[in-house]
């Protein structure tokens, strides 16, 4: 998926940490985040990694966590 893409799926990952926010459930925000990361892992990597190595912020040799 494209950022742009992505970015329109915010209701899919930032509901369910709003919500243990709002029912200030500690263990529910940290499942929620553990989601939302695992989520955005999947469906939101770089479209061009080769291209960002050279002109992106990969050029800095930073290098996603996962």
């Amino acid at each position: 998926m494209s950022t742009m893409t992505v970015s329109k799926t915010t209701a899919v990952w930032w509901i369910g940490i709003l919500t243990a926010l709002m029912r200030k459930h500690r263990k529910g925000l940290i499942c929620a985040v553990n989601e939302a990361f695992n989520f955005l892992r999947k469906n939101a990597s770089r479209a061009h990694p080769k291209r960002d190595r050279k002109t992106g912020i990969f050029q800095y040799e930073l290098e996603p966590n996962y």
